[in-house]
């Protein structure tokens, strides 16, 4: 994905567009309202109570 925006937007520097840049920004971007209405997240979900004691999700608060 990092080396197709490059491509496609070609003014912006390297270093706007690198992986470790480009999750970090898409993951702030994505509020956790709109996760926790995803099937990724009732899939985690189950996928932890069927394997305690592991917690891949921080708890609720």
């Amino acid at each position: 994905m990092s080396l197709g925006l490059r491509k496609a937007i070609g003014s912006n520097k390297a270093a706007d567009v690198e992986p470790h840049s480009l999750e970090r920004n898409l993951r702030l971007a994505y509020e956790e309202v709109y996760f926790r209405k995803t099937r990724l997240y009732l899939d985690m979900i189950t996928w932890e109570s069927n394997n305690q004691p592991f917690q891949v999700l921080p708890n609720d608060t």
